[in-house]
């Protein structure tokens, strides 16, 4: 347990009992652990989707500039050739 639930412990223990305070404790311990791990994961898939769309953006945009690159080249051997003819 951690300090907050053995305090919280201790309060309840007095109001309710030992076993319903111990329950009690507990299960507010395994609630919030199970929505720490929902909000984790969809944290985590929302992340994946943004990683698999800016890979996509940034292998798209790689390309272009390989492509607008040689393009460049051709243009300027082409201009290299009728300028020398």
């Amino acid at each position: 347990m951690q300090v907050a639930s053995i305090e919280l412990y201790d309060l309840l223990k007095i109001k309710i009992g030992e076993a319903e305070a111990k329950t009690l404790v507990t299960f507010i311990e395994q609630e919030t652990e199970n929505k720490f791990e929902q909000k984790k994961d969809t944290l985590v898939a929302e992340l994946e989707t943004k990683m698999a769309q800016l890979e996509t953006r940034l292998t798209r945009s790689i390309y272009m500039v390989g492509l607008i690159q040689y393009l460049a080249m051709l243009v300027s051997l082409i201009a290299i050739i009728k300028y020398l003819m």
